[in-house]
Parts: structure tokens; C-alpha cells; sequence
């Protein structure tokens, strides 16, 4: 791991160490995050990895046996995203290079039926190198990623509270939930 990514983790760990509550938390690694892309971030190949065909990588960077929280490396290729999904946990997002589109959503339903939602557009955000995000569930979390650049790549460093190996996908057209599992590119 490069030294500048290992200060960060160091960071975070001593952060997640301290008794605070997950905003408070959330607040001292978004902190954290920006200093981290404040200039190129060295990333090697592994780091960098995506799909065959279509869609982003998404590349473990680190796994802290003692918090649970994962570091990951998105990679988005010109105008690729996901469909909105949540977390159920706490991240930070910091764009590293490239342009990364944030679209946030609000529930309008209850949650009551599982396998539906309504949801709305909150805001959208556009960031480029340094600019850092955050999600923070329950009323936080819900979002989507992408790189509207139709020639650049784009990456983004996730910090979350744990691996997140589950989570829900959201249609748009349809207002289904759909659980999914996901996976690491570099595993």
C-alpha cells in the first residue's frame, strides 16, 4: 500500500478508536478523505481494475480486521454509473480524478412493503478532484454514482463504516428493491 493511502487508513483507525457517534465520526474522516485527494493519488493497476464489457470497478483497497470499515477504489469509464442503491452504514466518497455525479434520493413511502419504494430526486452534486461526499443512513443514504464525462475516467475513493457486500439496488422505472451482492474487481 502506498504511504499516502497507509496515513490515511492509520487516520480512520485512530478516528473509529475515539467515542463518537456515527456523525461525529463521519465528520472527522470526510476531513480526513480531503486531505487524502488533495493531490494525485498514487493508485497501481490493481487499483485501477474494471469489468469486461460494461460498468465500474470496484477495488478493495483495504479491510480493518478490528473496525470493519473497507477503503475501496471506484473506477468509473466515461459515462458509466449504478442505479441508485443504499449502504446501511456510514461512507465518505472523495473524487481522486475525473468528474463523479451524485445524485441523492428521499423515500417518500414508509418503507412498509420491502420490495418497493418512491423515491425522489433530493439534489444532485458534481464533484472533481478534492471534493469529498458523504452517506449517513437512515435519511442519508440512498444515491447514485456516475461520470458523466463522455472521454475522461473518473475515480473515487469510498470509506465505509463496514464491507459492505450487500445492499439494495433501486429501479427507477419500476420502484423496485432489488437485494444484491457485490464483489471486488482485484479479489
Amino acid at each position: 500500500m502506498h504511504p499516502t493511502i497507509s496515513r490515511y487508513v492509520e487516520r480512520v483507525r485512530s478516528i473509529c478508536e475515539e467515542p463518537l457517534s456515527d456523525a461525529g465520526r463521519l465528520r472527522r474522516i470526510r476531513a480526513a478523505a480531503a486531505d487524502l485527494v488533495k493531490e494525485p493519488l498514487p493508485l497501481d493497476e490493481d487499483l485501477r481494475r474494471i469489468p469486461e464489457g460494461e460498468g465500474y470497478g470496484r477495488n478493495l483497497i483495504y479491510r480493518d480486521p478490528d473496525h470493519g470499515f473497507v477503503v475501496i477504489a471506484m473506477v468509473w469509464p466515461p459515462n458509466t454509473g449504478g442505479d441508485p442503491h443504499d449502504h446501511q452504514t456510514w461512507g465518505v466518497v472523495a473524487v481522486a480524478e475525473g468528474t463523479v455525479r451524485i445524485e441523492n434520493f428521499v423515500r417518500l413511502d414508509d418503507g412498509h412493503a420491502p420490495e418497493h419504494a418512491d423515491l425522489e430526486e433530493a439534489c444532485t452534486i458534481e464533484g472533481t478532484p478534492g471534493a469529498v461526499g458523504y452517506v449517513l443512513p437512515p435519511h442519508e443514504d440512498i444515491h447514485a454514482i456516475s461520470n458523466p464525462s463522455p472521454d475522461a475516467m473518473a475515480i473515487s475513493i469510498h470509506t465505509y463504516g463496514r464491507d459492505i457486500v450487500d445492499c439494495n439496488l433501486f429501479r427507477r422505472d419500476s420502484g423496485a428493491v432489488e437485494p444484491i451482492h457485490l464483489g471486488y474487481h482485484n479479489e
